[in-house]
């Protein structure tokens, strides 16, 4: 998840500077390690960081104020990585994968410095809580569990960042923006977290089974833009009744409903009802 815009002020421009670097100095303690690699592990880079990038061009963006919250399905293979591949692979690939992948978008190098930092931040975070907790193994029950607990740290500073960010730029409370957006990020989590430990299963089993799962995270996906969608038009709606309730109440029929945008349907209705008055 992520949350900028351009005319930044300066304090929410010192704290995306600020995770930036953050970021960028975890991926440079990385690199190192890759010298020491196996080509297994190159391998696995590779797969990563291309499936990343290929995830970051399916972004769900919803509005918040005048933001906008962007949602990814890259949560999902960070989840798988935890149980697959060591931490060096994962936190290069992450960071090969989502810059490739955003730049492909055309966003601005602000907003891929910032998203990427806040990715390798969180993924850190959970590497270290994975390595704490799961006792050395990697399949199980007990590496399923501390996978989900370092994703949740990943969570909690992920959402945390942009709610930050958010309530820096608007000048409202952190608290409420945080709880605001807090309840769509936690199911987009715990989708995600879900797929990535059940495509870890997988491929510890049954690695050739793998491609199947492609066609439920895809259908997920479609049906995710769709109730997403159902939720823009609603809310759509319910601003054009306000209005024309509004208008109807003061009994200034020269008053007009504003013009919608991103919706055909809604903005014909719109349009239509402007015609009417």
């Amino acid at each position: 998840m992520s949350a900028t815009r351009s005319g930044l002020p300066p304090s929410a421009r010192r704290l995306i500077a600020t995770v930036a670097c953050g970021g960028a100095v975890i991926a440079a303690v990385r690199v190192p390690e890759a010298f020491r690699w196996s080509g297994n592990d190159v391998i696995a880079w590779a797969t990563l960081a291309l499936a990343i990038a290929v995830l970051e061009q399916f972004w769900i963006e919803i509005p918040h104020g005048e933001e906008r919250e962007n949602f990814s399905l890259t949560d999902a293979p960070f989840a798988a990585s935890l149980l697959l591949v060591r931490p060096s692979v994962l936190t290069l690939a992450i960071a090969a994968g989502a810059i490739a992948g955003q730049s492909a978008r055309r966003i601005a190098p602000l907003k891929i410095a910032f998203n990427v930092g806040q990715f390798l931040i969180g993924m850190t975070a959970a590497e270290a809580v994975f390595a704490a907790l799961h006792g050395g193994s990697r399949s199980g029950v007990g590496a399923w569990l501390s996978a989900i607990a370092g994703m949740g740290v990943y969570f909690l500073l992920n959402v945390g960042i942009v709610a930050l960010v958010i309530a820096l730029v608007q000048g409202e409370p952190f608290e409420r923006v945080l709880l605001s957006s807090v309840g769509l990020s936690v199911l987009h989590w715990a989708g995600n977290v879900a797929l990535g430990i059940l495509a870890a299963v997988v491929f510890q089993t049954h690695p050739q089974a793998l491609p199947l799962l492609g066609i439920p995270l895809g259908l997920s996906y479609l049906a995710y833009r769709s109730w997403i969608r159902s939720e823009q038009e609603r809310s759509r709606m319910d601003e054009m009744a306000a209005a024309a309730a509004s208008i109807a109440a003061g009994g200034a029929l020269t008053g007009r409903i504003p013009p919608v945008a991103g919706d055909e349907r809604v903005a014909s209705l719109a349009t239509t009802l402007n015609r009417m008055l």
